[in-house]
């Protein structure tokens, strides 16, 4: 199977597709009091592509393991933007 029927995301892809899907959120409007989108809605993209990726291929983690690094990834930035928000130091 070639690397080319795996789904991907942009390169050094979360951060990037991160603050996209953050945008996307706060343009929706987001119920939460802080301004900070949910994990879910904030990596979205990310989860659906790992999860995808499972299906596709028969629940081979191994092929996938890039595409749970970006969702991995793009946790790693919600988390560091909620502390700095629970702390008073968004904007």
């Amino acid at each position: 199977m070639s690397s080319s029927a795996l789904p991907t995301t942009p390169s050094s892809g979360s951060a990037r597709a991160a603050s996209e899907n953050a945008a996307a959120v706060a343009k929706a409007g987001d119920p939460n009091k802080k301004g900070i989108p949910t994990l879910h809605d904030y990596c979205k993209s990310e989860a659906r592509a790992s999860f995808r990726c499972l299906e596709d291929h028969s629940y081979d983690r191994q092929i996938c393991r890039d595409l749970f690094q970006d969702y991995q990834d793009c946790k790693r930035v919600w988390q560091v933007m909620r502390k700095k928000a629970n702390r008073g130091e968004l904007e």
